[in-house]
């Protein structure tokens, strides 16, 4: 038999065919997008690898199958029929789909169905592509939720819950109901931030959005609106009712837990107000009950208080005072005292603790108690640290070059000032700006900031020990204190409270915590000073506990530069403050 040869045409033409044909192979199985094909009665006869990772079906489970199989039952029974209808109509249908996988999980598609007829018109096959848009829908969801969701606790943010409180307001103005706004703000949160960690800080205010959600019913709102605030609205509710939320908020929270290894004990200062007495406009209610949350907080924090109009005034003056004090730092109107510390033994000046004072243009002097805590709460403490530096720092330069012989000069470094910025760099330029040696400035800080023990104080102490810097510890013994943190902190000097020093001559029990502080501090080679001296009786019994230093009215108030160089000082008769060229003034006591 002879075989026939094709034309070389007809070859090439063979081949070109084969590869379209090789190539379509390809795409279709290849194509990122599932893609099915039935005949006319909707039975599956091919499909591509990516509807069988959509499906999770075997080939011999899917062939001669309907699409049916992926059938699920979140979607509406009556979209079947709408997919039959366009079909017959349009030959078309596309839209989103649910399916279910042979596993049982859910995905969301976005499906195009097209009807694919033969020559004479009449449907052949169907031709179904699916798109997998779970995660793109989960991500918008996503997004729709963070932008009116707290991402880490889940609770609503304040854009949704001011929704809500407009919401509430406008239906309680209709029907003449009330309801509550509590203003929540953890205590000493920060603490928890700086020592453990903002992962525990972050797991501790979870676990404290999960505690107010259940002191409250599911129809009131529970809000974080940022860092370690919250903001309840209870509707429908009095004020005793108000109040025995906060005391149930108070309770829950007292029920410690443990953060990172660490037990955490916390509390809340929070601030009522009600609708429509303390507001009626969603600012003003939430002013008042901030401004209440802060009273609760100054009364020792732990506690609640309701909003009233005495509040107000105080929160207008506290306004006041915070734009003062942000001009005072910026036109110069801080200025120094210096109350000089002496030796009880002989007279001599052992240094001065440098004090800032306000000078206020309408109220006059402003004494420091007043606006360092505000100065700590609005953020203004590093600005005002680094004033207070600055200026003592040049003032004893300008003493040393008149010939002024003050051996240092202790500034005080609030734990804020830590926290916030680096307040032994300060002190580190400055010395270089005005010249002097380290030995002449000594660092004042108070027992809390060695509780916090956080990481970077103790380098910062430490930091200040290797340049030269004294460290002196203030109202030593009206804290926690602790000999283990004075063996891990390198401290120069403890400053004895003054309320042991006040009943010193009338008590044996603070002349016995005296006694106590002055040998644990000669153990670990410590310096003493003792405050608040107003008597030669106090000075006296001091002197023989072993006490070689004391500051206080009986030695001279908080005075200026200049009366301080002018003020002579006694401690049992010795010499007053000297200057190079100048002989003593006759000596005499401060008033006091």
């Amino acid at each position: 038999m002879v075989s026939q040869a094709f034309p070389e045409e007809d070859v090439e033409y063979i081949k070109t065919m084969a590869e379209h044909i090789r190539l379509s192979s390809q795409v279709f199985m290849k194509a990122a997008e599932g893609i099915v094909v039935t005949d006319s009665r909707q039975r599956i006869l091919t499909f591509n690898d990516a509807f069988a990772a959509i499906s999770g079906y075997a080939p011999e489970e899917i062939i001669g199958a309907t699409p049916l199989i992926l059938k699920s039952n979140l979607n509406n029974p009556s979209l079947y029929q709408n997919i039959d209808d366009s079909l017959c109509k349009t030959g078309r249908w596309q839209g989103e789909i649910w399916c279910r996988r042979k596993s049982g999980d859910l995905r969301l598609v976005w499906l195009t169905l097209n009807a694919v007829e033969d020559g004479s018109g009449a449907v052949a096959n169907y031709i179904g592509m699916f798109s997998d848009i779970t995660a793109a829908r989960e991500n918008q969801q996503r997004v729709a939720f963070l932008a009116t969701h707290d991402d880490l606790t889940g609770l609503p943010n304040r854009t949704l819950f001011l929704d809500r409180l407009r919401q509430t307001i406008a239906r309680n103005e209709r029907s003449g109901g009330k309801f509550s706004l509590l203003f929540v703000d953890l205590d000493n949160f920060k603490v928890v931030n700086d020592s453990l960690g903002h992962a525990a800080g972050d797991a501790l205010l979870v676990e404290i959005a999960a505690r107010l959600r259940q002191c409250v019913r599911a129809m009131d709102s529970v809000a974080r609106f940022g860092g370690d605030e919250f903001v309840l609205l209870i509707d429908d509710t009095s004020l005793a009712a108000a109040e025995a939320a906060a005391g149930r908020i108070a309770a829950s929270l007292a029920v410690p837990l443990t953060v990172s290894g660490q037990d955490i004990h916390p509390s809340a200062s929070i601030g009522i107000c009600l609708f429509p007495s303390d507001g009626g406009d969603p600012e003003t209610l939430l002013k008042n009950a901030d401004v209440a949350m802060y009273h609760a907080k100054g009364q020792g924090k732990n506690t609640y208080r309701r909003f009233t109009r005495q509040f107000h005034q105080a929160a207008a003056e506290r306004l006041k005072m915070e734009a003062g004090l942000r001009r005072a730092i910026d036109n110069g109107n801080l200025l120094l005292h210096f109350q000089p510390q002496v030796e009880l033994a002989g007279g001599r000046v052992a240094g001065v603790e440098a004090l800032v004072r306000w000078l206020h243009p309408d109220d006059g002097l402003i004494p420091p108690n007043r606006f360092i805590p505000l100065a700590e709460q609005i953020g203004l403490i590093d600005r005002l640290g680094e004033w207070v530096a600055d200026a003592a720092c040049r003032q004893m330069a300008d003493w040393l070059d008149a010939g002024i012989e003050i051996p240092r000069i202790a500034i005080n470094v609030s734990a804020a000032q830590f926290r916030r910025g680096h307040p032994v760099g300060v002190l580190q330029r400055l010395l270089g700006k005005y010249n002097l040696k380290p030995d002449r400035v000594m660092i004042e800080i108070t027992e809390s900031v060695l509780l916090e023990e956080a990481g970077d104080i103790k380098r910062m102490l430490r930091e200040a020990k290797s340049i030269g810097i004294s460290i002196s510890i203030d109202d030593f013994g009206s804290g926690f204190s602790s000999l283990s943190y004075l063996r891990r902190f390198p401290i120069d000097e403890l400053k004895i409270d003054r309320s042991f020093v006040a009943d010193a001559a009338a008590s044996s029990d603070d002349r016995a915590i005296i006694q106590a502080i002055i040998a644990m501090a000669r153990v670990l080679g410590i310096a003493v000073v003792a405050e608040g001296i107003e008597t030669r009786e106090q000075s006296s019994i001091l002197h023989d506990l072993g006490c070689r230093t004391g500051q206080g009215y009986l030695f001279g108030r908080p005075m200026s530069a200049n009366d301080l160089v002018k003020l002579p000082l006694l401690a049992g008769g010795g010499a007053s403050l000297t200057m190079a060229g100048r002989s003593p003034a006759p000596p005499q006591l401060a008033a006091g």
